[in-house]
């Protein structure tokens, strides 16, 4: 299990995401652990920095789909929330890919409630298993969150989880990463430490390409120190 440790608000997440992808294609086990790194950000989107998409695009590969300037950063406190509830529902990885994509590639601003809820809309119509096996009736599911589920709706009109467990997941990973050190993201949690921000994007791709990291992927020493990160984050 790789643990990686992102912010949708990141430009450096954005490319490690990307990553996991390919690396989920290719059979590895990876999990995302949403945090929200600045918690002062405004809640509309602002300006990204020129310095930093310029190492944005040093890191960008052709199929990376970078965006087009102008580049304006969102706030990830909303998109967080919305990706805590589907991790829940086993749709994290379609979830995140979605809110990335939006909020990047597409720049549609990923801290509107109402702009979450056609994204997560989309993402649990392609992907229904949550919904697979439950009661429903002629006039729809029976239990009112699946309802709300598949309606889109995942967080408040403030931007918060709508459950516990989405409020509780996201206090746990933030707290591991506090724990850590709050280091710059992305970040990779090992057992002998962690690779973090640019270092972690870079790692990770040299991963994908089998250039390093499989004497420390495969360790057991390792993925026993993962379980413990995962149960103490989500448990």
């Amino acid at each position: 299990m790789l643990i990686v440790m992102g912010d949708f608000a990141d430009p450096a997440s954005y490319l490690a995401s990307r990553r996991v992808d390919r690396l989920l294609a290719r059979g590895r086990e990876v999990e995302w652990w949403a945090v929200v790194a600045d918690r002062s950000r405004p809640l509309t989107p602002t300006p990204a920095d020129d310095a930093l998409l310029r190492e944005g695009r040093s890191f960008a590969g052709a199929d990376d789909e970078w965006p087009a300037e102008p580049v304006r950063i969102p706030n990830s406190g909303p998109a967080t929330a919305a990706y805590a509830e589907a991790f829940g529902d086993g749709l994290a990885h379609p979830m995140r890919r979605a809110l990335f994509l939006a909020g990047w590639r597409d720049q549609r601003d990923i801290a509107d409630p109402n702009v979450l809820r056609r994204i997560a809309y989309d993402v649990y119509r392609k992907h229904p298993a949550p919904f697979t096996g439950r009661p429903r009736s002629v006039v729809g599911d029976a239990e009112v969150r699946m309802a709300s589920r598949r309606q889109g709706f995942l967080v408040s009109m403030a931007g918060g989880p709508l459950t516990r467990d989405g409020h509780e997941r996201i206090r746990r990973w933030r707290e591991v990463w506090q724990d850590v050190g709050s280091p710059s993201l992305p970040a990779i949690l090992s057992a002998d430490g962690l690779v973090s921000g640019w270092e972690a994007v870079r790692f990770l791709a040299e991963v994908d390409a089998g250039e390093a990291g499989e004497s420390w992927l495969e360790a057991e020493s390792d993925r026993a120190y993962e379980r413990e990160m995962m149960r103490s984050a989500v448990g």
